[in-house]
């Protein structure tokens, strides 16, 4: 006989009842078998939260499409952060709720985030998880391994942030990550940052996430617009130009002043090679810029 998603649920409520826990996340998984739902995430992550499994509580709550949809999820959120220490996460909460919700919204869930504090770990679990992730190959870096940094207080989390900004190794990946964390966190101090193994000096708050970079944007329509008749160059040259971007962010905008001319040389280094930077064209500027991101590169 075949039973339907809500009477694998009402199944799954009667089983949580009787404290049948295992049983219950069975039903639930059978569920999710007919279909994803938010609210079916949202009751595993309450039944794993209470058989103290904080890892997969963690997991399902963050499937829920809507963390803030009614106060019971936003609440289990929490409750969550809170048993892993996830302090950073909900600094970035707490962040979001200041500025973009408002009345009796904002006030309940201003309200719940400082009832239900998340702390940052211990120190000496701190240092831990610093030394881990420093000395860790950061091609190796899973999302678990670094989200274990939501662990730390805000000082310990930005001098990891900036030992990787300074790490001419670090992954291209974790830098973006790192600096949209700091955005969110709205930090407003000077961070250091080495880019093309200059050191420059960035404030968070002030800075755009990489998405948002007008450069980006601009570019990617260009590119589009100049290889209309060849989706698949056209591809390839985005994935190349957002490569430039990322060695460059978040200075692109300073320090690439002519989107069109960039692309164009962009496309001739990818070309030509060598032969192109020495010909200093009329984008010459753009060439030598180019070419060091590409010998930055090869280095590191």
């Amino acid at each position: 006989m075949l039973v339907s998603q809500e009477e694998l649920v009402n199944l799954a409520d009667q089983s949580v009842q009787k404290e049948e826990y295992d049983q219950a996340i069975g039903y639930l998984e059978q569920a999710l078998n007919l279909g994803p739902d938010g609210l079916i995430y949202f009751r595993l992550a309450k039944i794993y939260y209470l058989t103290e499994n904080e890892d997969l509580a963690y997991l399902m709550i963050k499937e829920v499409p809507d963390l803030f949809s009614t106060r019971d999820i936003f609440v289990q959120y929490q409750l969550i952060l809170q048993s892993k220490n996830y302090f950073i996460e909900q600094q970035k909460l707490v962040k979001l709720i200041d500025a973009n919700f408002v009345g009796e919204q904002k006030t309940m869930f201003a309200d719940i985030t400082e009832l239900i504090k998340a702390e940052p770990a211990n120190k000496d679990v701190q240092q831990k998880i610093m030394q881990s992730f420093l000395n860790a190959n950061q091609a190796t870096i899973t999302i678990a391994d670094f989200q274990k940094l939501y662990c730390l207080d805000l000082s310990n989390f930005q001098k990891v942030a900036e030992n990787v900004f300074l790490n001419s190794f670090a992954s291209q990946n974790i830098r973006l990550s790192l600096i949209f964390e700091l955005i969110q966190l709205e930090v407003a101090t000077e961070i250091p940052i080495k880019i093309l193994d200059e050191l420059k000096t960035f404030v968070p708050n002030q800075t755009h996430p990489f998405f948002e970079s007008q450069v980006l944007v601009d570019g990617q329509k260009f590119i589009i617009d100049k290889f209309s008749k060849d989706p698949i160059q056209a591809e390839q040259f985005t994935n190349e130009f957002s490569f430039c971007l990322q060695k460059l962010y978040p200075f692109e905008e300073k320090m690439i002043l002519d989107v069109n001319g960039f692309v164009d040389a962009l496309e001739s280094y990818l070309t030509q090679g060598t032969t192109a930077v020495e010909a200093l064209s009329e984008n010459s500027a753009s060439m030598n810029l180019i070419a060091r991101i590409y010998e930055d590169n090869e280095r590191n």
